[in-house]
């Protein structure tokens, strides 16, 4: 069996000293990568509330009501020319028009 305090790399032996120092190094990059990482999570899930938030007041506000209102009034008056909408048929369906 090896000799833990022996570097297989270069076969020279380590004190105690230098071990707890690799250690000590050892945990300080564990922390920041658990820093970074949660740091990265929380901005994430920023971004994504601000993003469904942003939808709720687009879907809801007063000219969105608007115009689903018009739709179902249109679907009631003449439910059996209503043409199905189709995603593969307008490719540029998710391209914000400006």
């Amino acid at each position: 069996m090896a000799n833990p305090k022996q570097n297989p790399a270069t076969g020279e032996q380590l004190d105690e000293v230098q071990i707890e120092q690799a250690l000590k190094r050892l945990k300080e990059l564990h922390i920041q990568a658990t820093e970074a990482m949660f740091s990265t999570v929380r901005e994430s899930t920023k971004a994504a509330y601000n993003e469904v938030r942003e939808y709720k007041h687009l879907a809801t506000d007063e000219e969105s009501t608007r115009i689903f209102e018009r739709a179902r009034r249109s679907r009631q008056e003449n439910p059996k020319d209503i043409k199905p909408w189709r995603a593969r048929d307008d490719p540029e369906w998710l391209t914000p028009s400006t």
